[in-house]
């Protein structure tokens, strides 16, 4: 089995930095120090072994940072962190950090690129307008997917792919990747319902 650094950081801080290995042991013998440390984030998390491949990934060297109750023991430890001239260390102070809320407030904002193609998403969570999921919405994932959307955003408006989604927590979404109409796309996602309203098949589809 591949050993992954969330394995690693229960062995004696094994593949972490040279800064983080030497705070970590010296704080075995400083209790003040060893106070001032909750942990670095690779011990600190508990993942399931099929997933801890995944999350490295995921996390990279922020595996590696230091977590500590609040700034004042940050300033601590960077005090031996120069003492010593251990290196460079990234802390996370528990009382200083704000958790990422995405708001739903509509904003007139993007973002510009050197770049002749866009990557267009809109979506919303259904369950938000009282409506709930159930085994139809397969369906019409697969009708706005394939029929709707690759007709009108990949064949007639040129985008290389395009894609909905439909999950059982109620996001919607419907993206198209490297596409050259961010306007007409957007318009063609707005249009979605009207599509649905007057589709129509025969008894064989």
């Amino acid at each position: 089995m591949q050993e992954t650094i969330l394995m690693r950081a229960k062995n004696q801080y094994e593949s972490f930095t040279a800064s983080v290995q030497k705070i970590m042991q010296y704080a075995k013998q400083d209790k003040i120090l060893d106070s001032k440390m909750l942990g670095v984030v690779a011990e600190l998390i508990n993942v399931p072994a099929r997933f801890e491949v995944a999350i490295e990934v995921a996390l990279g060297g922020a595996l590696q940072n230091i977590v500590t109750a609040n700034i004042d023991d940050v300033k601590y430890c960077i005090e031996i962190l120069k003492r010593y001239k251990m290196g460079t260390i990234t802390f996370l102070p528990i009382n200083s950090m704000r958790p990422r809320l995405l708001s739903e407030e509509q904003k007139n904002e993007g973002l510009m690129t050197p770049a002749n193609v866009d990557y267009v998403c809109k979506g919303y969570n259904f369950k938000k307008l009282g409506y709930d999921y159930n085994g139809s919405l397969l369906v019409l994932k697969t009708i706005l997917g394939y029929d709707y959307l690759w007709n009108r955003v990949r064949v007639k408006g040129g985008a290389y792919g395009c894609m909905s989604t439909i999950a059982r927590t109620g996001n919607m979404a419907f993206v198209s990747y490297r596409d050259p109409n961010l306007t007409e796309t957007l318009k063609a996602f707005n249009e979605a319902p009207d599509f649905i309203k007057s589709f129509d098949v025969s008894d064989r589809e």
